[in-house]
């Protein structure tokens, strides 16, 4: 177990090591089997893992929309030269976000913890040290917007109007304060995963978003302009930080926001486990746009990278989708590390992995065979490349289903050994992008081997060997109990999905992918779905079920 300050000096010794006739409690995971967990008080009761999960999918499909319609509409009804200016607004916004430190992510973890451990001191500490050093970065976050707007006039055109550069300065100053007032809106975010209540935050989210999406779509048809966009962005920020102030307080009564709290030894470990975090997106962030950048200037400037970057803005959104699911394993695995429950830790580690394949794997598939229309559909003519399509899905196949493991080793506070490999990852791409580029003159398809072997070799092969050693589990059964299952489960979707490629076309071609979809979803219904769930389900459908139906299911296999 790591070194964690409310470990030594804090836990309670019973929690872990309990005497003789203390009392025992329920398993404390709920849709992942474990054995039980001893402790001297019942833990805090944990909302269902596929309620997390699907209520996360459903907040980032209202992203992945508004990501989608909201650059249409400013194109539409302001034009292209304003959609620039909205583009680079929220490329500042990227560097004011990075002033969270890592923050929001050790407080998920160290809430969870000590809300196992029943150390009342220890998450006070933890939230209101997190909220001073977000506060001062979010006043930080104030200077860097106004340093964002100096520097405005300096990236537009020489020909750029007064009224373009006053704009872009507004649209700058407002998206940059938007994210400084994440910064400490981000601790009661955390404490609301920590507590493993995504079904409220993301409740908060959809409201939030749904909201600013209606607001801006109203502004743009009644002919306000881009700043007054911004504005809508600002106060959805404003009120959704507000909500979420209030639900962690609920959610979480023992949380005092107090002065006193605040603690330099808290401060230096929470800085220690987020900077872990940092460095390893940092790794992973630099591995795609150092990628795109090599294709900019080595394969004949934006046109080329236009197209290269459509397929990897798919599996970018495939990899999103898949963090959206794991995210929710990380409070439970910290849980488990605080009440030195190994055997959950591995039933986890093997379950969310498992689970993860199930998912990722029908995306792979469907981007390895049926991508080059997919795009079609997506951009249109001339940005398809089923070559270079195929190879980044196949480098992805290894890593998207690791993001469990991923969330596994980020609750024992053990992935800061992932940040160092994700950074020798991004030297190898470089290495083989140029070789495979300027010396063998394989274009895109070269770029796309430089990415696809070091996101294999880094998320698919360290990563699980790493969290499998953390875990004490043998590769070789963890590899065993994850692989099967998935593989053979998505067996008619792939014999579909090929024959829809080879014989079909047009309409025809999706019936055919549909045919696949229709014979794999009773499969995933008995295999994916927690038995628990499909009871309620059947049940408000007025069917009762049967023993089949009440049959233990792939997600709660024991250790």
């Amino acid at each position: 177990m790591s070194n964690d300050r409310n470990n030594p000096k804090h836990a309670k010794p019973a929690a872990i090591n309990p005497p003789s006739g203390a009392p025992t409690v329920a398993p404390i995971v709920e849709n992942i089997g474990t054995a039980p967990t001893l402790t001297a008080a019942p833990p805090p009761q944990r909302p269902s893992a596929a309620r997390n999960v699907a209520a996360n999918w459903i907040w980032y499909l209202l992203v992945l929309a508004s990501g989608f319609i909201i650059p249409r509409l400013v194109s539409d009804y302001l034009g292209k030269s304003l959609l620039g200016v909205w583009v680079l607004g929220w490329s500042f916004v990227f560097f004011v976000r990075w002033l969270h430190m890592g923050l929001t992510s050790s407080v998920s973890r160290y809430v969870a913890r000590d809300r196992e451990l029943a150390n009342w001191d220890a998450l006070n500490q933890t939230v209101n040290t997190s909220l001073a050093m977000l506060s001062g970065a979010c006043v930080l976050g104030f200077a860097v917007a106004a340093g964002c707007s100096y520097l405005v006039p300096s990236l537009l055109p020489d020909d750029a109007t007064p009224e373009l550069i006053r704009t872009a300065r507004w649209v700058v100053v407002l998206l940059s304060l938007t994210a400084a007032l994440q910064l400490p809106g981000g601790v009661f975010n955390a404490v609301i995963t920590g507590c493993e209540r995504f079904d409220v935050l993301n409740l908060i989210r959809v409201v939030r978003d749904g909201g600013v999406l209606l607001a801006i779509v109203l502004l743009l048809r009644d002919g306000h302009g881009l700043i007054a966009v911004a504005l809508a962005v600002l106060v959805g920020e404003i009120c959704g930080d507000l909500s979420k102030w209030i639900a962690a307080l609920r959610i979480c009564p023992q949380i005092r926001l107090r002065p006193e709290h605040i603690d330099t030894k808290a401060a230096r470990q929470l800085l220690t486990y987020g900077g872990k975090t940092v460095a390893q997106g940092l790794a992973r962030g630099s591995l795609y746009e150092v990628n795109h950048l090599m294709v900019l200037n080595m394969l004949g400037g934006p046109a080329m990278l236009a197209i290269y970057s459509r397929q990897t803005a798919l599996l970018k959104h495939a990899l999103r989708f898949m963090k959206q699911y794991a995210q929710v394993f990380i409070p439970r695995s910290s849980a488990y590390d605080a009440a030195a429950d190994h055997a959950a830790q591995r039933s986890l580690l093997v379950t969310t992995t498992r689970i993860g394949l199930y998912f990722s794997l029908p995306i792979v598939l469907l981007l390895c065979i049926l991508g080059d229309h997919l795009v079609t559909l997506w951009m249109g003519p001339g940005f398809t490349a089923q070559p270079v399509l195929t190879v980044i899905a196949i480098g992805h196949l290894f890593m998207l289903p690791q993001q469990g493991a991923y969330s596994v080793l980020m609750g024992q506070n053990r992935h800061g050994r992932i940040a160092v490999i994700d950074w020798y990852g991004v030297v190898l791409g470089v290495v083989l992008a140029w070789m495979l580029i300027a010396l063998f003159d394989l274009g895109m398809l070269g770029a796309a081997i430089g990415l696809a072997v070091p996101v294999a070799l880094t998320g698919g092969v360290v990563m699980p060997v790493i969290a499998c050693n953390a875990c004490e589990l043998p590769v070789t059964q963890y590899l065993r109990r994850i692989g099967w299952g998935p593989l053979l489960a998505n067996i008619p979707l792939a014999v579909s999905f090929a024959i829809s490629r080879v014989w079909l076309d047009g309409f025809w071609m999706a019936v055919g992918a549909g045919v696949g979809g229709l014979i794999t979803v009773p499969i995933y219904w008995r295999v994916v779905v927690p038995a628990e769930m499909r009871g309620r389900i059947l049940g408000k459908l007025g069917i009762h079920r049967t023993a089949t139906d009440a049959s233990p299911h792939v997600a709660t296999s024991q250790s």
